[in-house]
């Protein structure tokens, strides 16, 4: 269950920022985006849960030296992995899609050339225009979909 909550928040993290990344935003102000908008709902779900935990570390009577041991571990890893996926995941985001980033970019060749040989590119007389950079006044708020599923 520990395992399952704490990679949930970090797939959530990544997905969010992968949503602002559609929009249009850098890859910075869409990790940025995406930590700010689970912020609530992972705190919400934490502190719930090392609520419900709680009285396994407080235990006592019998069997009590079984549930503080259990407990303890239960919330010290919630506890420490809440902090670090909401700290880290949005570093790590930042680092690996700049990285993934610039090293398509660098190994990206032309595909068909000049002449018509054989390419599978697309039409070389007419090159893509650039999207023009959005000013924080023009940028779209991002409103981002659940899964329809559970409606």
């Amino acid at each position: 269950m520990l395992i399952g909550m704490a990679s949930k928040n970090a797939i959530l993290i990544v997905e969010f920022a992968n949503q602002a990344r559609d929009l249009g935003m850098s890859i910075t102000k869409a990790a940025i985006t995406a930590g700010e908008q689970r912020l609530r709902p992972i705190l919400m779900t934490a502190f719930s849960s090392l609520f419900g935990f709680l009285p396994l570390v407080i235990a006592d009577g019998a069997g009590a030296i079984g549930r503080w041991s259990l407990g303890t571990a239960v919330f010290g890893g919630l506890a420490v992995s809440t902090i670090l996926c909401l700290l880290f995941v949005p570093n790590l985001y930042i680092v690996i899609k700049t990285l993934e980033q610039n090293f398509l970019k660098a190994g990206k060749k032309p595909r068909g050339g000049k002449g018509g040989k054989g390419g599978r590119g697309g039409s070389p007389d007419k090159p893509k225009e650039p999207l023009a950079p959005l000013t924080p006044e023009d940028a779209p708020v991002p409103s981002f979909k659940t899964s329809t599923q559970n409606e």
